[in-house]
């Protein structure tokens, strides 16, 4: 039978020689011996031991280790420190492995977090834009029913959400069919002015200097530099620097003729006529002598064949047609 008493000088014993068999030992030191003799014997625990004990957690697992589990607990608190002391390196790593763990799921979290904000924020303010091709018109389905349709070489944003009912007209023409909503009204906005539906159907177009605004169907309400200004069916307003002014009401058939493939002019100055032409084409029409701006032009012509027009009117009126790679050029003749 193995003696009771465990010491340094019965170090060889078949008391000591096995640990794990020996009786509690009552001499001084023998935590410190036994913790450092468990630390070069057995593998580093790859757990994470938490607040617990790490010897007592390895020694749940081992069956080897039965007779240090059943110490009190008393004795075994009173030998934390020098357990923590001799896995200290264990410990630390254990707690550096910890933190870097959170701060993974903290960056995660945070990551998708900011991929849902942008999203939203994209969604609520986000924008689209709906470029139309140089001789084909384009409809636009909206997401509440209402229809825009978009002159050629016209050009339109709509928002990103679908449930937002507004749009932004930044060049041509555009005829929209609004469904009517008293709660949610259609809000159109070019250049400094802005178009509220109180109606169905309206025409708006953004020239180069002034917004045109034309109503088939309903009511509309413009506001320009703070100024607003109620427009029935039937009537046509034009917004520029110095206000909102009554303008002549276009027919509908030949102001949206484009919708089929058609541009008409029935009186129309050669200045405007070659600010519509220029749509259409990939280079600019201008009008480079002053005498031949007011000339007035009257007709159908088909959208998809720009030089078609170009050579119509230089038969029909005085003038010459010149291109030079950059631009068409529109003089006198002489």
């Amino acid at each position: 039978m193995p003696s009771t008493d465990c010491h340094p000088v019965a170090a060889k014993s078949s008391c000591c020689t096995d640990w794990t068999v020996c009786p509690m030992p009552r001499w001084p030191g023998h935590w410190e011996s036994r913790a450092a003799w468990l630390k070069s014997t057995w593998p580093a625990p790859k757990h994470n031991f938490g607040r617990n004990l790490p010897i007592i957690l390895t020694a749940r697992q081992s069956p080897m280790l039965d007779s240090a589990m059943a110490r009190p607990d008393d004795i075994i608190a009173s030998k934390i420190g020098v357990l923590r002391s001799v896995y200290a390196g264990e410990i630390n790593a254990l707690k550096r492995r910890g933190r870097r763990r959170r701060a993974l799921r903290l960056g995660g979290l945070l990551a998708i977090g900011g991929c849902v904000a942008v999203a939203a924020l994209l969604g609520q303010f986000g924008w689209r834009e709906v470029a139309a091709g140089k001789t084909a018109p384009t409809i636009l389905a909206l997401g509440d029913g209402s229809r825009i349709h978009l002159d050629a070489g016209g050009v339109v944003e709509i928002p990103l959400a679908p449930w937002r009912r507004e749009a932004r007209l930044l060049k041509g023409d555009a005829v929209f069919d609004v469904i009517h909503d008293d709660a949610h009204p259609f809000v159109v906005r070019s250049g400094t002015a802005t178009v509220t539906d109180l109606g169905t159907r309206f025409l708006v177009r953004a020239g180069r200097e002034s917004i045109g605004v034309a109503v088939f169907e309903g009511r509309v309400e413009i506001v320009s530099a703070m100024l607003p200004a109620m427009l029935d069916a039937g009537h046509a307003a034009e917004i520029s620097k110095d206000g909102i002014v009554p303008a002549a009401m276009p027919d509908e058939a030949e102001a949206t003729a484009w919708r089929n493939g058609r541009i008409v002019f029935r009186n129309t100055p050669l200045s405007v006529v070659a600010e519509r032409l220029s749509r259409y084409r990939p280079e600019p029409v201008r009008v480079a002598t002053p005498t031949i701006a007011d000339l007035k032009v009257s007709g159908s012509f088909r959208i998809d064949d720009p030089e078609g027009v170009l050579q119509t009117l230089e038969r029909a009126l005085p003038i010459r047609v010149r291109r030079d790679g950059a631009a068409v050029t529109l003089t006198a003749r002489p």
